[in-house]
């Protein structure tokens, strides 16, 4: 299947990771909406495409669209579904469950396989780089926060960067 035969969407496309912050958000949030999963989370909240760097779940995708100047082509699944998101028309990308770091000392959702840290700190460089090269192409991206408010309720976030 190439991106040009996927359906045309305008409006909100949701990304979902599989951080720990999607542990306060309930699979029913997202019935209804346009929703690309990462990876295994199709096995926890309903997508409506996948991108994944595990053959298991999810057909192939042609990605031989992002041959054209306009294209960025990236290494990290979270990358290729943002990417995505921008391609089949989105005008806004709300991305959830890409928290790049640990809510309560946990990395990941519940019944989610376990993520390596140092994962988050080699994408983090190029996440900023695939956001503002979408960005700049006029869709917003913004990340679901669970909470209230920034003070996350009373839970602790650790972020996984050595720099930061």
């Amino acid at each position: 299947m190439n991106i040009s035969e996927l359906q045309k969407i305008t409006g909100d496309v949701y990304v979902l990771g599989s951080g720990s912050s999607l542990d306060y958000v309930k699979p029913s949030f997202f019935k209804g909406k346009t929703v690309i999963g990462i990876n295994h989370i199709h096995k926890l909240f309903p997508v409506t495409y996948g991108i994944s760097n595990h053959s298991i779940g999810y057909e192939d995708i042609d990605f031989s669209d992002f041959d054209n100047p306009e294209s960025l082509i990236v290494g990290a699944t979270t990358s290729s579904a943002i990417h995505l998101a921008q391609r089949i028309g989105a005008t806004t990308i709300i991305l959830c469950g890409i928290d790049n770091g640990m809510i309560d000392g946990k990395i990941g959702v519940k019944k989610y396989p376990a993520t390596n840290p140092q994962h988050i700190i080699d994408f983090e460089p190029q996440l900023k780089i695939v956001c503002n090269f979408i960005r700049s192409k006029g869709v917003g991206i913004y990340s679901l926060n669970p909470f209230i408010n920034l003070n996350l309720e009373g839970h602790r976030f650790e972020n996984c960067l050595l720099d930061s």
